[in-house]
């Protein structure tokens, strides 16, 4: 063995040295045994480990920890010595060892000698050099120093030996070192070949067996057979009374019924046998079971055995081959070895449908097969098998039988076809790639199978094409195989192509399908080619498109231009164009030499997405007692819905725009916008749809004449044209409904006719006299807005009433509001839209409007025309409940910190609906909230030091106003000693009046619904608000401040004038027919801006 030092580190890190340094004799050794080392630090620390007389190769057990840095001789390249260096952080304690070997030393002396003198070796020298030792991973050592001493004539610590010849051989081995010639040692291996038994063990066998076992030993890997009988090998067994063995031929007969074993024994090797155990039983059960046989006989390896458990079925012209076998009793019955003894018989009760051959000894032997039979179908019928057992029981010569009747039922032929219709008789066509295997699904007609798992499926050449169970034949490789009667030809593809069966054109967010198939040389399509769809590769240009995974079964395709060897989903996520490829690259090089590289086949096709083809409204019918819609807002906000119905009065018109759909194609597809409808009544002048714009994207004016209702269709698209191979045409509809409103509702203070607002006056409650239940509480002093809306019987708002006349009344109005003349045009007293000047009093007004006939156009004037024939409840009143603004008092309140402190709040102006809200609950909290009769009274308390504001929102006025109140809490127990500069002041934003004592006006802005957008050109309904202080010496009033305004119609001259002066004169009102929208301009005196209520007071 070679000789090393080892080093070992104790407590920081202690490096021990195993070596006998004391000895006299000259050799390799290590000066130092035992290092101590700290741990890593920042500056390292090495230590240098001294060796002497030796050529060392260094190695530790630790490398986490230790690092060893040889340093060698550069003449000699050897090194002696090597620096050890801490490269670890640890505590305590810490141990390792290091090894140095000398290379030059170490050489032994091996001797090889038999057990007994005169024998021939029974082991032999391998050199290392041509052992499977020469490539053991560094394991072994140095293999090139020990196979350069194995060349020189010593020997390694290393000695490759290998069995030639049975029995036992000395091996010694010596230290080939001056004065160690005493280091040496002797060992025995004994050569043995190894033994096995056929049948392998255990063997469960019936009384009166006899046992034939077969000896067989490994010789060269191989397992080779022993002729029977062998002067080397002896049997015998353990328990005579269950079975009994042939000494030299190794047969065995049972005798009873036990457990024994079998042994032989080896005679060369003492003590080296084989047992096999050996189980006498009785039987519990026969079975048959049938195996379908291949051309050349072989039971097919990959179709299982079908057992004795219900009828066989088998087809004629086929062959089977059909055995038995006996299990033992008991829960883990066993297989019984049946043997040439045993009494076993086959009996044929209808032998006109099959005939029953002998199997050949060569499967027989390979397969195990002793007692089986092959039976050849030979004609259409049902018949019966019978195999019985006869065995001893072991008593007084008891014989029992075992027997089992199997039915087997003869077919006709079984025929293919690819589907229900098509019976194949000629070659089929597939195609193949490297790492390609196309899949044909043949079906199998005929015979008497009952579901398709029942068919055993078979190919010619399974490397060329393979067929499963299932009949699924798949394309190995190039060339022709048969699948009994049917040729399958498998060829290389030559081009790729579309199929022109699925659109090109699709609507954003929908998916377009596309295909393509391949085909052969000669130009002829693929039976099947679907097995190519993972390696067809697809990609479209655009990042409009995206190619979605297609998984499960394919679409429903045409065949008739070729089956699809790939298909794909497209979801267009946004309108445009682009160019959809499909590629499928392969390399046929590996398997052709005279391919010089990939080989690329493409397809590709121009696809497109369009937006939803929508039909909106274009015009706006909010003075014509339609609904508000601006287009150039609803274009920016991107808010154009679909327009799916429509009512409009009779002799009234509406705009509306056709948008989306397909675009122009290009050249050689025709593009086409149309108009159906339904009822084709437009050729009666019923109603009337005239295109008003010559561009693609064009408008239409619906005109209603008379009453009815009516299906329009609009489309557009392209047809069937170059690459263009299906229709694309998008159409939308609209209910076109001409009839006259079942009623109409007033719309008071509100800037358009929104649909929410449209929806909220409808649904009010009315009384029989359709007035509204609820009042509308508006704030005075202001010019507001009505308007009137014709609703249908389904609740929806007219496009456009126009076309029927109103007439507008004001009762016990006087002093509280009057009708702006100067904006009132003659013929807008008879319109759907009206102002109201609102005077500086409080009080209740009732609005009503009432539809009185039609307006109709005679000798170039305008008429009335009578309308009779209206009900009576096209009319609609509402009460407007006039207010002044909402105020607190006091605004600003200084209250003493205490948990009995309370501070009223007494609240003057607007309704009694009422809200108080505390930006601060930390400070105070509100213990009484307006409700009832008690909403002019509001009750604060303190919570703790500090300043808060107080906001009383009036929800009952339309729209909405707020007055607010500051009080700061104080730990001062007296208020007059309170430094006037730390007492806030009210404050709020706008122009100051300097010594105006009048109370600040509450804001009346107005609130409208969040769902309804108003256009920008609609006029500011804010003013600057005003700026009032009120100074905080100034004591509480006793009695409620007096109204903002006073009962006259002009407000006080201190105060900032409420109108401004007008930006624009009054628009011009357009004719019934014609849905032109009218707002009022910015500044507009008809529409004063409100002042501002935020009112803030502090304590």
């Amino acid at each position: 063995m070679s000789r090393f030092c080892s080093l070992v580190v104790v407590l920081l890190l202690r490096l021990v040295i195993s070596t006998s340094s004391s000895l006299s004799v000259s050799g390799p050794h290590i000066a130092d045994v035992n290092i101590l080392l700290p741990p890593r630090m920042t500056h390292p620390v090495e230590y240098r480990l001294q060796g002497s007389d030796g050529c060392f190769r260094w190695s530790w057990d630790h490398h986490d920890i230790l690092s060893v840095l040889p340093e060698y001789n550069v003449s000699s390249h050897c090194t002696t010595s090597a620096r050890l260096r801490s490269i670890a952080p640890f505590t305590g304690r810490k141990e390792t060892a290091v090894y140095a070997t000398d290379v030059n030393t170490g050489m032994f002396m091996w001797e090889l000698k038999p057990e007994a003198n005169g024998l021939p070796h029974h082991l032999v020298h391998v050199p290392l050099k041509d052992s499977p030792l020469s490539d053991c991973g560094g394991l072994c050592g140095d293999l090139d120093i020990q196979i350069r001493l194995e060349d020189s004539g010593v020997f390694s610590d290393l000695y490759v030996i290998k069995g030639t010849g049975i029995g036992r051989e000395n091996v010694s081995v010596q230290l080939h070192e001056p004065h160690f010639e005493q280091m040496q040692d002797k060992i025995v291996l004994t050569v043995a070949e190894a033994i096995s038994l056929d049948p392998p063990s255990p063997v469960f066998v019936l009384i009166g067996a006899t046992v034939r076992y077969c000896l067989k030993v490994m010789r060269g890997n191989i397992p080779q057979g022993i002729a029977l009988p062998s002067p080397f090998h002896r049997w015998s067994v353990l328990n005579s009374s269950v079975a009994q063995v042939d000494t030299m031929m190794g047969v065995a007969q049972s005798l009873s019924l036990g457990i024994t074993s079998v042994i032989v024994e080896d005679t060369r090797v003492a003590g080296h046998h084989q047992t096999s155990s050996l189980h006498v039983v009785l039987p519990d059960t026969l079975r048959l079971y049938l195996c379908s046989l291949s051309q050349s006989g072989e039971p097919v390896d990959e179709i299982n055995p079908i057992s004795s458990v219900s009828r066989w079925f088998v087809v004629c012209g086929r062959n089977y081959l059909i055995f038995m076998k006996v299990f033992s009793r008991g829960p883990d019955g066993q297989e019984i070895y049946l043997t040439e003894s045993d009494d076993v018989k086959l009996h044929e009760d209808q032998p006109g449908y099959w005939n029953t051959l002998p199997v050949s000894d060569d499967i027989a032997v390979n397969q195990g097969l002793s007692n089986s039979r092959i039976l050849k179908a030979t004609s259409y019928g049902l018949g019966k098998l019978t195999a019985t057992l006869t065995y001893s029981t072991g008593d007084d010569e008891t014989k029992e039988v075992l027997k089992v009747v199997q039915e087997i039922m003869v077919c006709d032929q079984v025929k293919f076809s690819i589907d229900s219709t098509k019976v194949v008789t000629q070659s089929i066509l597939l195609p193949w790639a490297p790492s390609v295997y196309q899949e044909l699904d043949l079906k199998a007609t005929g015979g008497c199978a009952k579901a398709s798992s029942d068919y055993k499926w078979f190919s010619s050449d399974m490397t060329t094409v393979s067929v499963s169970a299932h009949g699924v034949v798949q394309a190995k490789k190039p060339g022709k195989a048969t699948i009994k009667v049917v040729v399958i030809e498998v060829s290389i593809p030559s081009s790729i192509v579309m199929l022109p069966n699925f659109p090109v054109e699709t609507v954003v967010g929908s998916h377009l399908q596309a295909a393509v198939t391949m085909k052969a040389p000669n130009g002829a399509y693929f039976h099947r080619c679907d097995a190519f769809s993972s390696s067809i590769k697809w990609k479209a240009g655009s990042e409009s498109f995206a190619i979605v995974n297609v998984t499960g079964e394919p679409f429903v395709f045409d065949m008739l231009a070729g089956p699809p060897c790939s298909w794909t989903y497209v979801y267009a996520s946004s309108s445009g164009r682009t160019l959809l490829q499909a590629t499928l690259s392969k390399d046929y090089q590996l398997f052709d030499h005279s391919y010089s590289g990939p080989i690329i086949l493409k397809a590709s096709s121009r696809i497109a997405a369009y937006r939803p083809l929508i039909l909106h409204q274009a015009s706006d019918g909010n003075q014509f007692g339609g609904y508000w819609f601006d287009l150039a807002q609803a274009e920016t906000n991107k808010q154009l819905e679909n327009l799916d119905e429509l009512y409009l009065a009779p002799d009234t018109s509406l705009d509306v725009m056709l948008r989306g759909g397909p675009g122009r194609w290009g050249h050689g597809v025709e593009t086409v916008e149309t108009l159906d409808d339904e009822d084709t009544l437009r050729k009666d002048g019923v109603i009337n749809v005239n295109q008003i714009s010559s561009s693609y994207v064009n408008s239409y004016r619906i005109s209603c004449q008379k009453l009815g209702t009516f299906r329009l269709v609009f489309k557009r698209g392209n047809l069937v044209g170059d690459d263009h191979p299906l229709p694309a045409v998008a159409e939308v509809g609209l209910l076109l409904r001409c009839t006259l409103p079942s009623t109409i509702v007033l719309i008071a203070d509100e800037p358009v006719n929104t649909p929410n607002v449209i929806r909220s006056a409808t649904q009010a409650d009315r009384s029989p006299e359709r007035m509204r239940a609820s009042p509308i509480t508006v704030a005075n002093g202001r010019t507001i807005r009505l308007s009137s809306v014709g609703i249908s019987n389904s609740g929806k708002a007219f496009g456009n009433s126009s076309s029927l006349d109103l007439r507008w009344e004001l009762s016990n109005c006087d002093g509280l509001a009057t009708w702006d003349d100067a904006y009132d045009l003659p013929t807008s007293k008879s319109g759907w839209e009206r102002f109201l000047i609102l005077q500086n009093a409080s009080g209740l007004c009732i609005v009503r409007a009432t539809v009185i006939g039609f307006s109709g156009s005679v000798g170039g004037g305008r008429s009335k025309i009578q309308f009779e024939s209206l009900a009576s409840d096209l009319t609609d009143a509402l009460r407007l409940q006039l207010v002044s603004t909402l105020r607190v008092d006091p605004e600003f309140s200084l209250l003493f910190f205490s948990t009995d402190a309370r501070l009223n709040l007494t609240i003057t102006g607007g309704s009694c609906f009422l809200d108080a809200v505390v930006n601060n609950s930390q400070v105070v909290e509100v213990i009484q909230k307006p409700s009832g009769l008690h909403c002019s009274q509001l009750v604060l308390a303190p919570k703790e030091l500090g300043s808060a504001l107080v906001t009383v929102k009036d929800i009952g006025l339309s729209p909405p106003v707020a007055a607010a109140s500051v009080p700061p809490a104080t730990s001062n127990p007296n208020p007059a000693t309170s430094s006037p500069e730390s007492v806030p002041t009210t404050t709020v934003q706008g122009p100051t009046t300097t010594g105006d004592p009048s109370p600040p006006l509450a804001d009346v802005t107005p609130a409208y619904p969040a769902s309804g957008d108003l256009p920008s050109a609609l006029p500011s309904l804010r003013r600057p608000p005003l700026c009032l202080t009120q100074p905080p010496t100034t004591p509480p009033l006793p009695y409620p401040l007096p109204l903002p305004y006073p009962a006259s119609d002009d407000p006080p001259s201190a105060l900032p004038s409420l109108t401004q002066p007008p930006a624009t004169s009054p628009p011009v009102a357009q004719p019934p027919a014609t849905l032109a929208a009218r707002r009022p301009a910015s500044g507009d005196p008809r529409r004063p801006s409100p002042v501002s209520g935020d009112l803030s007071s502090t304590l």
